[in-house]
């Protein structure tokens, strides 16, 4: 039987657009990603909750850290 584990992370700096961009219209994204990991997420504002078994919750928090990391402003372009 697998150990039910709940990570928290916080994902910084703290950007709205970044957040909303991570997290798709509706949530879609994490929605998805809850479906194919198998966990489930909730958040508020920058403050993420993953729960699931211990290996698909630890990968899908550092799938988000992972995203969050994508959705910065590459330097030097126009917005």
């Amino acid at each position: 039987m697998s150990k039910l584990v709940s990570n928290e992370i916080v994902l910084q700096p703290q950007d709205n657009k970044r957040l909303a961009s991570l997290c798709g219209p509706f949530d879609d994204n994490i929605k998805q990603i809850e479906r194919r990991l198998g966990v489930e997420i909730t958040y508020r504002a920058n403050e993420f909750k993953v729960l699931g078994d211990l290996q698909q919750a630890n990968g899908a928090s550092e799938l988000l850290k992972l995203l969050y990391i994508e959705t910065q402003p590459v330097k030097g372009s126009v917005s």
